[in-house]
């Protein structure tokens, strides 16, 4: 992170108000990010909010300076802003679809797709289950910068097949499924055992549109 500078100019989520966090020896601004706020990509926020300067923290307790905070001191930390999803849900077409569901690239058996020299994207619907998809084949905690991102259903690949595989299966898809914002619901999430596997069938509903039916073996 040395060297790195931020302005206002870098940010555009709108700040509600702060709350202040103490600092701990060993700390980063990472690991803060993580423990405050949930996702430690949002470090550069603290850096922001409170003025920091390379190197940000120290464990020196006479190291503390303007810009630099050592172990014990206080970091101002962005207060949770509103959801951004409309509570009233706009009319199922394609170009709502696309603005609520948003777009990315496309993947094809978890690789980029190029088309005329640049890449693939996806987006809407498609879009939405791409990334839901995605959410289910990621195991829980497997992302360090986003530990609660995953489907927590991954751990039982191997797993002695029976009711308890079938029934923890299940509830983990559905709490992987319903961790994206853009689910208002899982309508319902089933298991089922095929030969030494799990086949776990689940139908989510997105906050516009039709239902979404997934499934996963484990």
């Amino acid at each position: 992170m040395s060297g790195t500078s931020f302005t206002a100019a870098d940010f555009t989520r709108t700040a509600r108000g702060w709350r202040f966090v103490q600092t701990r020896v060993g700390d980063t601004l990472q690991a803060i990010a993580l423990r405050t706020m949930g996702d430690a990509a949002r470090w550069p926020e603290l850096v922001w909010l409170n003025g920091l300067v390379p190197p940000y923290l120290t464990d020196d307790p006479a190291g503390g300076s303007a810009g630099v905070i050592a172990a014990g001191g206080t970091l101002k930390v962005l207060a949770p802003a509103a959801s951004g999803v409309a509570t009233t849900a706009p009319a199922d077409n394609a170009a709502n679809d696309a603005q609520v569901f948003g777009a990315g690239f496309r993947l094809t058996n978890g690789q980029l797709t190029a088309s005329g020299g640049a890449f693939s994207l996806v987006a809407g619907r498609d879009n939405l289950r791409q990334a839901l998809q995605i959410r289910l084949g990621t195991a829980l905690g497997e992302l360090i910068f986003h530990p609660r991102y995953g489907c927590d259903a991954r751990r039982l690949i191997g797993a002695v097949n029976g009711p308890t595989k079938r029934l923890f299966g299940a509830a983990a898809v559905r709490r992987a499924l319903a961790a994206d914002s853009r689910i208002r619901r899982v309508a319902s999430s089933t298991a089922a055992a095929v030969g030494d596997a799990v086949v776990i069938s689940a139908v989510a509903e997105p906050v516009v549109g039709q239902p979404v039916a997934m499934q996963v073996s484990v």
